[in-house]
């Protein structure tokens, strides 16, 4: 390819800026304000999260909401420092956000790093940069008060022999007694191992969530899960074998994770 040796034989322009700080929407057949979800985090976070340019939007009390047309998403996610956030499916089963993340590619539970390290996986084909930290789909850290509605969180590992396999769809890496609270309505969280890790406060109501080793997990001051399913899905590590449910790292003194009229489900 010779390149491009004139100023009219490729030409584009870019999409006007949304309407709105605080409330935007994503398509990935471009019928939106994004195509992409980790673009409409980025918008909002950086007019409304805590530090944002938008006074008027950058308090608790103020809803911010993403809302994710029906389509495939992919590609790890990051909200960090941003109050009352929602991100809300068109439709529980039509929206897809998945990633296929591991312990073994990408080291960490997902805590903030400053600088990358370099180390060997095999899964990565040699040495690469890593961030110790990013195994999620979606890590979320110094938010309060964020919702997820209505759509599927899929962390698409498949599980092989002799690697680690921890695979969450969230880590939630907020714990203030006071500020630190998730909800899951009407979701799908499926992975396998270590689905969901967590600290601070969650609500989980009617949503499925899916794994096969001790996939709800964490520090948790209190972790609700009403009238949800929680299914236990074949380990292809070791199929004869089922696995814990919750694997609970409580802080002394408070609930820890609360299973409320739910179902216990197997493949």
């Amino acid at each position: 390819f010779n390149g491009i040796a004139d100023k009219t034989t490729w030409a584009f322009t870019t999409k006007a800026l949304p309407a709105t700080t605080s409330s935007v929407t994503v398509d990935d057949d471009g019928a939106a304000d994004f195509r992409t979800v980790q673009g409409a985090i980025n918008w909002v976070i950086k007019h409304c999260g805590t530090a944002g340019s938008d006074s008027a939007c950058t308090g608790s009390s103020v809803a911010k909401t993403i809302t994710i047309k029906n389509g495939t998403y992919d590609g790890e996610l990051f909200i960090r420092n941003i109050n009352n956030l929602t991100l809300t499916g068109e439709s529980r089963d039509g929206v897809l956000v998945r990633s296929v993340n591991s312990e073994q590619y990408n080291p960490g539970t997902g805590g903030s790093k400053a600088s990358p390290t370099t180390t060997s996986l095999a899964v990565a084909g040699g040495n690469r940069p890593r961030l110790d930290g990013g195994r999620a789909v979606l890590l979320v850290e110094g938010a309060d008060l964020l919702t997820l509605n209505q759509f599927t969180l899929q962390n698409a590992h498949v599980k092989t022999s002799g690697y680690n396999n921890q695979a969450e769809t969230i880590y939630y890496n907020s714990a203030s007694l006071s500020g630190s609270r998730w909800m899951g309505t009407y979701m799908n969280f499926i992975s396998t191992q270590d689905t969901i890790q967590t600290k601070g406060w969650m609500w989980i109501y009617k949503s499925l969530v899916a794994g096969d080793v001790d996939f709800i997990w964490g520090a948790v001051y209190g972790g609700l899960l009403e009238e949800s399913e929680l299914r236990t899905v074949v380990d292809t590590t070791n199929p004869s074998s089922g696995g814990y449910i919750t694997e609970a790292r409580t802080v002394k003194g408070f609930p820890g994770f609360v299973i409320l009229n739910s179902l216990l489900t197997r493949e």
